[in-house]
């Protein structure tokens, strides 16, 4: 069976990154990749003291020990990963044992699977009280997963949930390091357009701490924004259907004008004054058509 590599950025989590790391520590797992991101604290001499005690521990830092963000850094471990399977874990969240046994035994036995999907849980800093499971709420067809994301009514990826074959990222590519939030959605949605996703499950994979310097917690509409213009820009020239690229001028409509709830139609009048040309791209592919893109998922 072949092995993951798990890929750790870590800024300033001194406090976190020894549980981390030690919840990778897997027998599926064969190398873990800490990729420092210019911390202040002392995470580095805390990885250094893993990699000394852990034989598949490795440490990667950018060019003069630059902060680049967590993009560059999922980036900087992916391309010098060496197993089959990618993986990804915030080095203030866990992984719960048995990890990948469930998701390795998919991909290994259907080769036409890209990647697998799961479920988390959001605990409180100490993992002492449980907030609530993280997934997309049912299992969806794989030819669906696409369009559903872009819905976003049956739940969304998260990032230490999702393993990955290597192989996908160089069709999807990696993560856009123009977002400063965001990055994993944007992939995702690159991804599941390119490339056949799968759920493992209901079981519990990773759990997620809950604290005050969370990325997620600077979410704001305008991160929202910029995320659905990288969308936009991206599946432009991609053979979306018509009605996939209305759905993501009305979540970009939506985040700029935030619409009365269940009424978001009501954004898209003065999105329609303010960015037209987003319309002409829709018409265009709505008169000379477009491919499903489930044409363009791997074989």
């Amino acid at each position: 069976m072949g092995k993951v590599s798990v890929i750790i950025p870590v800024f300033n989590q001194a406090l976190y990154l020894q549980e981390a790391v030690n919840s990778a520590n897997q027998a599926e797992v064969g190398e873990i990749l800490i990729i420092d991101d210019g911390s202040t604290d002392h995470s580095l001499s805390i990885a250094k003291e893993l990699e000394s005690e852990i034989s598949t521990v490795k440490i990667l830092c950018h060019h003069n020990n630059q902060n680049r963000g967590v993009s560059a850094s999922r980036n900087l471990g992916i391309a010098n990963a060496s197993f089959p399977y990618i993986a990804f874990l915030d080095a203030d969240d866990i992984y719960l044992p048995h990890r990948f046994e469930e998701q390795l035994s998919i991909l290994e036995n259907d080769l036409s699977c890209h990647a697998v999907y799961g479920w988390a849980e959001e605990w409180n800093q100490d993992f002492t009280q449980a907030i609530r499971k993280l997934g997309v709420d049912s299992e969806v067809l794989s030819t669906d997963i696409f369009e559903e994301l872009l819905l976003g009514r049956k739940g969304h990826f998260h990032t230490p949930t999702v393993l990955i074959r290597s192989s996908t990222f160089d069709t999807a590519g990696g993560f856009d390091e123009n977002l400063k939030l965001h990055q994993d959605t944007e992939l995702w949605l690159r991804m599941t357009f390119h490339s056949s996703w799968v759920p493992s499950g209901k079981q519990t994979l990773a759990y997620i701490r809950k604290h005050s310097r969370n990325n997620s917690r600077n979410r704001s509409t305008q991160s929202a924004q910029q995320l659905w213009k990288r969308v936009l820009l991206y599946f432009e020239n991609m053979s979306v259907s018509p009605w996939q690229y209305y759905l993501m001028i009305l979540r970009l409509a939506t985040a700029l004008y935030q619409p009365p709830a269940k009424k978001e139609w009501l954004a898209l009048f003065p999105f329609l004054i303010q960015y037209p040309r987003y319309f002409w791209v829709l018409i265009k592919k709505s008169i000379f058509g477009s491919k499903s893109n489930h044409s363009h998922i791997e074989s």
